[in-house]
């Protein structure tokens, strides 16, 4: 995520026995002000006796490392500053104020969360602990939602592409009656005939879902190393469109055009089987 720069927070000069320290900002903060690597800005700190007139404390920082994270609020407002000097500048002490805790699974934020906020209702009751999943709850179940009415949406494509092959298995059907009535006279069953045309139907799914997997993983691999698809930050929350491969996604898909893909060759293939042997060849 480092852009540029590096992950130096120390204190990078004195100057009239004022520390100047480092600090990483957001690639879509740096642009609003106009900084860049090594540049410097100020820092307004608003006292709590604001009421009483006094006025906000100014601290130089300079920029030591860009980050860009790929979302556009935490790129637009977050930056990275020393322990150090944020007690200096907040006037705290050896005192901390939060403690951010980074899990293996993020989905179990929720529950470690309730349990972290038993032991402080029992040892501190004016500590509470936040998770990401309630600061950012309605973009989550958004993205949930979004999810859920994509799968719907292929859905229903894969059910209109399915009316294709019954439409071209029932063509195949109408143009081989002398075929299918030869094989019937001869002594072939129904069945094998309809399972014919099941693994024609087959077969063409097969084939679909062959290429659109192809397809799908080429143009979600381009987005995820190259992110032609670009869409305004500071509408979607995201700069990109965000694209995550997993394989039981492609095997759901997969498994759910084969699974139509059957159940539409059924009519054409039970047609075929049905026919009967005089009236296919009485004219031929």
């Amino acid at each position: 995520y480092l852009q540029v720069g590096k992950v130096d927070l120390g204190v990078q000069e004195e100057k009239g026995g004022q520390q100047v320290f480092g600090m990483l900002i957001g690639q879509v903060l740096a642009d609003k002000l106009k900084v860049g690597l090594g540049g410097e800005f100020y820092l307004g700190l608003i006292p709590k006796e604001v009421l009483s007139g006094r006025p906000p404390r100014w601290r130089r920082y300079v920029v030591t490392g860009i980050f860009q994270t790929g979302y556009h609020e935490f790129d637009a407002g977050l930056a990275f500053a020393s322990l150090e000097a944020m007690r200096r500048d907040l006037g705290v002490g050896k005192v901390i104020t939060g403690i951010h805790l980074s899990l293996r699974d993020p989905f179990d934020a929720g529950r470690v969360s309730g349990e972290i906020r038993q032991v402080m209702l029992e040892t501190n009751p004016d500590l509470f602990p936040s998770a990401w999943t309630y600061e950012y709850g309605n973009f989550y179940a958004l993205i949930q939602l979004q999810k859920w009415a994509f799968f719907l949406i292929l859905s229903l494509i894969v059910v209109v592409a399915g009316f294709n092959i019954i439409s071209i298995l029932t063509m195949n059907v109408v143009e081989r009656r002398r075929e299918i009535g030869i094989l019937k006279a001869m002594g072939a069953p129904p069945r094998r005939i309809g399972r014919i045309f099941t693994l024609e139907g087959l077969a063409t799914g097969v084939a679909g879902v062959v290429v659109g997997n192809a397809l799908g993983f080429g143009l979600c691999w381009i987005q995820q190393r190259y992110t032609p698809i670009r869409i305004p930050g500071e509408v979607y929350f995201i700069n990109a469109l965000p694209v995550e491969m997993h394989v039981l996604d492609f095997a759901l898909g997969s498994s759910l055009a084969l699974t139509l893909c059957y159940l539409f060759t059924l009519l054409p293939a039970r047609d075929a089987a049905a026919l009967d042997p005089v009236e296919a060849i009485r004219y031929e």
